[in-house]
């Protein structure tokens, strides 16, 4: 899941947050109103809506982070963080029940292009996703996607990718990485996708649109 997918639920009454990779749903527990059941520690979860609130707690998820209170010497929450109330379970950061979804490792772009068209959509994607649900994320396709076909735009055989690989398995790399350290911008190169249209074109035939060019630009 990327990040700003997670910033999509920031209202009241629709409250996701990420704790150590995992988004959960805490619409019952964040509140705009700090006498509301969560209190403070509603109000503040309300207030990171959308955002990471790992720092809340121990590396391991046990518990919340705590501090040595100056005063009394004891140990104390170092965040005002709610609890939840109703029947004895898990914390609502451990509770499974809550879980929506794994926040991606690392987001990166990909372009997608339709070679009858010409016309191109930039995406920022999951690197875990597949190629399927990446295109699902651009909804380029009409009613029938089996018409289409998606190749790499750099490759002039116009071998077809498999839909159940991630962009990585399927050969397209992320370089933003070596870009950076030859301090270069990392948006130097996009990779890209093409849409190819299938229609009548025999078993192993090259996927290449008529009368289009394969740019190597990508």
């Amino acid at each position: 899941m990327l990040p700003e997918e997670v910033m999509a639920h920031s209202s009241e009454g629709d409250v996701w947050v990420s704790v150590f990779g995992r988004v959960l749903d805490v619409s019952d527990l964040a509140s705009p109103d700090p006498a509301g059941p969560s209190g403070l520690g509603g109000r503040l979860l309300f207030a990171l809506a959308g955002k990471d609130v790992s720092h809340w707690f121990e590396p391991d998820c046990s518990q919340v982070a705590t501090f040595v209170h100056p005063s009394s010497g004891a140990a104390a929450p170092l965040w005002p963080v709610p609890t939840a109330t109703g029947p004895p379970g898990p914390p609502w950061w451990r509770d499974p029940a809550r879980v929506r979804g794994l926040l991606t490792a690392r987001p990166r772009p990909i372009r997608i292009v339709d070679a009858l068209t010409g016309l191109q959509v930039l995406l920022s994607v999951c690197s875990e996703d597949s190629l399927a649900r990446v295109l699902q994320r651009c909804d380029a396709f009409d009613s029938d996607e089996a018409r289409y076909e998606c190749v790499r735009a750099d490759d002039a055989d116009g071998r077809p990718l498999d839909r159940s690989r991630t962009l990585l398995e399927n050969g397209i790399e992320d370089e933003r990485d070596l870009f950076v350290d030859l301090g270069l911008p990392e948006d130097l190169y996009v990779p890209a996708l093409m849409l190819v249209r299938r229609d009548s074109a025999p078993p192993g035939a090259r996927l290449h649109a008529p009368g289009h060019q394969l740019p190597t630009w990508a």
